[in-house]
């Protein structure tokens, strides 16, 4: 049995050099690369593309291959490899284009192994962000975005000092369980240096609002990924710079950071979710520094 897919992503180097064209790939056994458990890409081993993410591929690497992605409003990619949008997961696109959720549940799939599904991405843990609620529709779609993809992994809140009574990832929302100021450096040197290369992280950004009745608005999510020089990338989709990355551990990252976001704001907030990869999937485990 046989199923044509268009998986503009997994050919993003030719779709460089062949502009808009939409590529398409035949896969064998669908079921191995749809199902939840499976792997949406080294599965199907007939692209080029493909044999660069092999399942012990370096957290960067897979990262790196998302760069460059142009930025598309409620952008997505669906479980099989169509260029969507979170709202309307009817709609396709012969052309790339994420958002920042997009772009994070889109590397997920590849750095946990895991074919999300749209629908399981931005399952509602709370009820208490959907259309009828009385604080306001997706305030927490970030936070809910984090916990969905990380939920079936090991994880750990990333925070910058030790604290005798760490939050409760099972009892955490999007209002108790916030991180750390997005402008205190003092915070970011600690967290710095606990991060590990192989692990993989998980940020969503928080602000207050006026927009809602929450009085708050988890706004941005991002990958924040060490490698072993002492780097540390943050990865993420903006408007202007579609998918791109840079260097949190030196100066001019740390700037850009407090320039491009909320600046000024003392109550802008990112949290840090930690996981560690399988071992199956990176020949080795992380050990995870709290």
């Amino acid at each position: 049995m046989t199923l044509l897919l268009v998986m503009p992503l997994l050919c993003w180097p030719r779709l460089l050099a062949l502009s808009a064209l939409a590529l398409t790939i035949t896969i064998l056994a669908p079921s191995a690369c749809l199902g939840q458990e499976a792997l949406p890409a080294p599965l199907c081993t007939d692209r080029p593309a493909l044999q660069r993410l092999p399942r012990a591929a370096d957290p960067i690497a897979i990262a790196d291959t998302f760069l460059g992605i142009p930025y598309r409003e409620d952008g997505a990619i669906d479980q099989a490899g169509r260029f969507t949008r979170f709202e309307h997961p009817d709609i396709f696109f012969n052309t790339a284009g994420l958002n920042c959720s997009g772009f994070v549940l889109a590397a997920a799939r590849f750095l946990l192994g895991q074919n999300f599904t749209l629908a399981s991405a931005q399952f509602d843990r709370r009820n208490d962000s959907g259309a009828q609620s009385p604080l306001g529709e997706h305030w927490d779609f970030g936070f809910d975005l984090v916990y969905n993809l990380t939920e079936r992994t090991p994880r750990w809140l990333l925070l910058p000092f030790s604290s005798p009574t760490p939050p409760a990832l099972t009892e955490a929302d999007g209002f108790s369980c916030r991180g750390f100021g997005l402008h205190d450096d003092q915070a970011w040197n600690a967290v710095l240096k606990k991060l590990e290369p192989g692990a993989v992280y998980f940020a969503t950004w928080s602000k207050p609002t006026r927009q809602n009745r929450a009085g708050l608005l988890h706004y941005h999510v991002s990958l924040i990924l060490a490698d072993k020089a002492g780097q540390v990338w943050l990865y993420q989709a903006t408007p202007k710079s579609g998918v791109h990355r840079f260097d949190l551990a030196s100066a001019a990252g740390r700037d850009r950071l407090h320039r491009l976001y909320a600046p000024g704001n003392r109550e802008a907030r990112i949290l840090i979710v930690g996981v560690t990869r399988a071992r199956e999937e990176t020949g080795e485990k992380a050990t995870g520094k709290r």
